[in-house]
């Protein structure tokens, strides 16, 4: 009989918002399998004269990459949705287009969706709702600590303790060494991203499904503000380490920086609550969701992932002091979904539904795209051809959309049948015909529901991202 853990992955309830991502979860699967027959991509031979900025590719991974980290041994991991993660040596970037994974760890059963270094160990965050800490000399798992729902974020303090942000909306904190939580904090939203401050560990900032950005004292064990503005997921969260300076990003297709003085939080501290509300420095408006975002060390730049299906994939470099964009890296051949910067500060990385992993030089990650900012018209004007285009290629209205959604819903109708009623958590349908404009129609569709994101906000429930995150056991 089928873990009741697993069952939980593959169910989505039966209402309207649930069923748009439950088709493009099919439509993604759909997809994938095609790619997967396609032959597989050679690595770059390394006689081939490169753009100089782009030090090369890492291939290992069968699916989707969704989570990178990078120590300071010049080791960089990489987690993919069937649970693998491989371990690469980059210490040596000249040579990266012959390496192969150093080690590859399967302790996961669904796709990995956060990495952090600690001190020679690895700590990694799941859709199994675990995190495992691993010894990377021998590849063994050292700890198993349970979650209630996916950990999407890992955020390890200079002192080695360690925080989790789960989909349950928990904020956990944990010691060195140590398998249970000394704390959790809970937030209004399931948590996408959660990052501690270089220089001051004690804040903590997180990202939510509720359209918030968090920050946290971890000392007194309290948020000290919310900063709002945000109107869709926030899916990312990152600090610099030049000033208290921090970045969030979404699927409102907006880049936000925010600033704070070390006098502001000290007078925060002392009060029981912090009433004055902190607005963003900088807004940037982009066409494609974004997905993660990272500060270069030094914090002068950061870096964001943006991409939604059939519009170009980009990693933008953005001046953190004036928020403009400073370079655009167009290499990846889908949405890349996670970025990193390596300590020393010479290694750019990205990752996503391509399964690469790109490595740029960071002090110059020139690449063909154009330099410069592209002011807020000719996004627009690029993204409407991106709409037009998909229209071309296959019409999908609104009459279209219900078609699927009640072809969804006839064939969970007749699994309850089939079963008499029993176990209807258990039945998912075996087939939906989808194409990839299909795909891309009612993801854009699902993403900008607000009647049901609000309704669900209203409850303080979200549903899980299950479009990203859900796969089934290695193999299957």
């Amino acid at each position: 009989m089928t873990n009741s853990r697993e069952h939980e992955h593959n169910y989505v309830p039966m209402s309207l918002h649930r069923l748009l991502f439950a088709v493009v979860l099919f439509a993604c699967e759909c997809l994938e399998k095609a790619a997967s027959t396609r032959p597989k991509e050679q690595l770059e031979p390394s006689n081939e004269t490169l753009h100089p900025g782009f030090l090369g590719q890492l291939q290992g991974h069968k699916r989707a990459i969704y989570a990178i980290a990078i120590s300071s041994e010049g080791l960089l991991a990489s987690g993919d949705k069937e649970g693998v993660i491989c371990v690469w040596n980059i210490s040596a970037p000249s040579r990266l287009l012959d390496y192969e994974p150093w080690r590859k760890l399967t302790g996961h059963r669904y796709g990995v969706t956060a990495l952090a270094f600690a001190d020679g160990t690895l700590l990694s965050g799941a859709a199994d709702n675990t995190t495992l800490l691993w010894d990377l000399a021998s590849g063994r798992i050292l700890q198993r600590i349970p979650h209630p729902r996916t950990v999407f974020g890992i955020s390890v303090d200079p002192s080695g303790g360690f925080a989790t942000a789960a989909w349950d909306g928990g904020l956990r904190l944990f010691g060195t060494g140590q398998g249970s939580a000394l704390a959790e904090l809970r937030s209004g939203g399931g948590l996408y991203a959660v990052a501690h401050s270089a220089l001051d560990p004690t804040l903590v900032a997180t990202a939510s499904a509720d359209r918030t950005v968090k920050i946290w004292d971890v000392k007194q064990q309290r948020p000290l503000w919310t900063l709002s503005g945000h109107k869709d997921h926030v899916t990312a969260v990152g600090w610099s380490d030049r000033e208290l300076q921090l970045a969030s990003a979404g699927w409102d297709r907006r880049f936000r920086l925010w600033s704070l003085s070390k006098d502001e939080v000290a007078a925060c501290r002392s009060l029981a609550k912090c009433s004055e509300e902190i607005v963003p420095r900088h807004v940037r408006r982009h066409p494609q969701l974004l997905w993660a975002v990272a500060f270069a060390p030094g914090g002068r730049l950061v870096a964001a992932c943006h991409g939604a299906v059939g519009q170009s994939p980009t990693v933008v470099l953005y001046d953190a002091e004036s928020g403009m964009v400073v370079r655009r890296l167009g290499r990846h051949k889908d949405t890349p979904l996670a970025l990193a910067f390596s300590p020393s500060g010479d290694v750019l990385a990205s990752a996503g539904m391509d399964r690469r992993v790109l490595l740029y030089k960071a002090t110059d990650p020139s690449d063909d795209l154009p330099q410069g900012d592209a002011d807020d018209e000719e996004e627009r004007l690029q993204w409407l051809q991106d709409v037009e285009d998909f229209r071309q290629q296959k019409s999908l209205n609104a009459s279209k959309l219900a078609q699927l959604a009640q072809e969804l819903a006839n064939l969970r109708n007749r699994s309850k049948t089939d079963t008499g009623g029993k176990g209807q958590k258990d039945q998912q349908p075996t087939s939906l015909h989808a194409s990839s404009s299909c795909w891309c129609t009612v993801r854009q569709r699902a993403a900008s529901s607000r009647s049901n994101q609000q309704r669900q906000a209203e409850k303080g429930t979200y549903p899980e991202p299950k479009v990203l995150i859900t796969a089934g056991p290695r193999g299957a």
